[in-house]
């Protein structure tokens, strides 16, 4: 039975090779090239799950799957800030280290779109958006133009729309400064929280429950940090002006904002009767 590199069949995880990933995720997210990466690994003789060597493609397939940070049945490897910073430099335009003369034009939907199947982020081939797992049963496939024309209309529906405009305004007034505190504060609360329970003092559901509580704050913080960041040039602008911005910004500033404001788009199958619009399940933040 085939097994994915860093776990058992069984979604235990192995040691030796979860290392390795983290070794290979923090490189990638501290900026280094797959290229000294892919030397090293294979000077250094560390085999893939079948035994080979390390290529570009089995590198950037390892780290895109979402069962890195965990699932239903695999163990997680890496936590969650680490993927999406090695996520950010595989897949995002605006910051993309690893681009080949012959990568295709950069795309609004670049990391958004995800298999309904299985979960797999959706990669760029050709004219089409398609399922990155080939374990997969059904393997989704979409045409690039057309996904591109719907999430442009649609994001631009929303971020338009004065409820949107409102939120923006509120989280420019707040500032960047609050949600640093955010960040802050809750990382201060798990500190005391992890010496709390190693001097007996929590139990651990408690230790959990409060973790859990945590990191859903610095999420939230780091949501605020990135909408600041994608979007607040837009808060003193009209509904008419940011349709006039949308048209002129350069495909990257276009795709800061849609990540700001989508969290994934859930591709389905295709079947009789359902255009693209009736095949994507959106995700908003």
């Amino acid at each position: 039975m085939s097994r994915h590199y860093g776990w058992r069949a069984d979604g235990t995880v192995i040691d030796a090779e979860a290392a390795q990933i983290r070794r290979i995720a923090q490189w990638i997210a501290d900026g280094g090239t797959i290229a000294a990466l892919i030397r090293d690994l294979n000077t250094d003789h560390v085999p893939t799950a079948t035994g080979g060597t390390w290529s570009r493609a089995s590198i950037t397939r390892t780290l895109r799957r979402p069962r890195m940070i965990g699932d239903d049945h695999y163990a997680p490897i890496l936590d969650r800030p680490l993927w999406d910073k090695v996520m950010a430099v595989l897949t995002d335009p605006a910051r993309q280290r690893f681009v080949s003369k012959d990568t295709p034009r950069p795309s609004v939907a670049a990391g958004i779109l995800r298999c309904s199947v299985c979960a797999s982020t959706m990669f760029r081939a050709g004219r089409d958006w398609a399922c990155d797992n080939r374990d997969c049963p059904a393997r989704p496939h979409v045409r690039v133009d057309p996904v591109e024309v719907e999430i442009s209309e649609r994001v631009l529906t929303r971020i338009t729309s004065e409820a949107w405009l409102a939120e923006l305004r509120r989280a420019v007034d707040r500032g960047r400064d609050h949600y640093l505190w955010m960040r802050d504060t809750a990382a201060d609360r798990m500190q005391a929280l992890a010496e709390a329970f190693g001097a007996g003092g929590t139990e651990r559901a408690a230790l959990d429950a409060g973790l859990a509580a945590a990191r859903g704050v610095i999420a939230e913080a780091d949501h605020g940090l990135a909408f600041l960041d994608a979007a607040g040039s837009l808060a003193d602008l009209s509904d008419a002006q940011v349709v006039e911005w949308w048209a002129d910004a350069p495909v990257t500033a276009r795709h800061d904002v849609v990540k700001a404001v989508v969290d994934r788009i859930d591709v389905t199958p295709p079947a009789a009767g359902r255009g693209v619009a009736d095949r994507l399940v959106w995700h908003w933040r």
